[in-house]
């Protein structure tokens, strides 16, 4: 319901996503990646133009080792700014709030909504706190958060390129089912890189609406 569903991200935000600088709204454009008529396309956030090579997966992976900076830069210094001048606000709408690998992706076409304006500004006081904390005798916690981050996202970035082929864009006849590939549950260390049921990729394409700590318990179903 999507009732739940509020109260749901409201509790990430408030124990998570607002202290770590990634709040639910980077999520916001998520749904363009489940869309048939979106997915595999410019219009998809979360997919590459042309088949990857492995350089440029390489690349992708190791950029997560400078994206919590970028993360605290967008908060700290692009949030205020945009209040002031209008080619920022419409670059940080368009740019740099929805999490996105596609170039091509325009954000413009996601609402930001009202909770979404709250969450920027509770990051905005998070990101200043967290910066000034290099300046006293907690200094450690900022350089902490710089690593957990990178763990995370460099874990995140590893799922990533695993359950997707990165193949056959922008040709949905080919795409759905040969790029989210559900390979993420095969190793006994699988539910550390994906947990909560991540790793049923493909069953989260094809059914999602399940939740994902659901998707163990539904895959097993499936399979009996």
């Amino acid at each position: 319901p999507k009732f739940s569903r509020s109260i749901l991200r409201f509790i990430y935000d408030s124990l998570f996503g607002v202290i770590f600088l990634v709040p639910s709204f980077l999520l916001n454009a998520h749904f363009m990646h489940h869309s048939k008529n979106t997915f595999a396309t410019t219009r998809d956030p979360e997919f590459f133009e042309g088949t990857l090579s492995h350089r440029q997966r390489i690349c992708y992976f190791i950029s997560a080792l400078w994206a919590p900076f970028l993360i605290i830069i967008r908060h700290a210094l692009i949030t205020p700014l945009s209040l002031f001048s209008r080619r920022i606000k419409l670059i940080s709408r368009t740019r740099m709030t929805y999490i996105s690998i596609n170039s091509n992706f325009n954000g413009s076409i996601v609402k930001f909504k009202f909770y979404d304006s709250l969450l920027e500004i509770a990051c905005f006081f998070c990101s200043i706190l967290l910066t000034l904390l290099l300046f006293t005798n907690y200094y450690y916690v900022f350089f902490l958060y710089i690593l957990s981050m990178q763990i995370l996202l460099l874990a995140s970035r590893f799922r990533t390129l695993s359950v997707h082929n990165y193949e056959h864009q922008n040709d949905f006849s080919k795409g759905f089912i040969a790029q989210a590939t559900n390979n993420i549950d095969k190793k006994w260390y699988d539910w550390l890189i994906a947990p909560v049921g991540q790793r049923y990729h493909l069953i989260h394409h094809l059914h999602p609406n399940i939740p994902y700590y659901k998707l163990n318990r539904f895959n097993a179903e499936e399979q009996c």
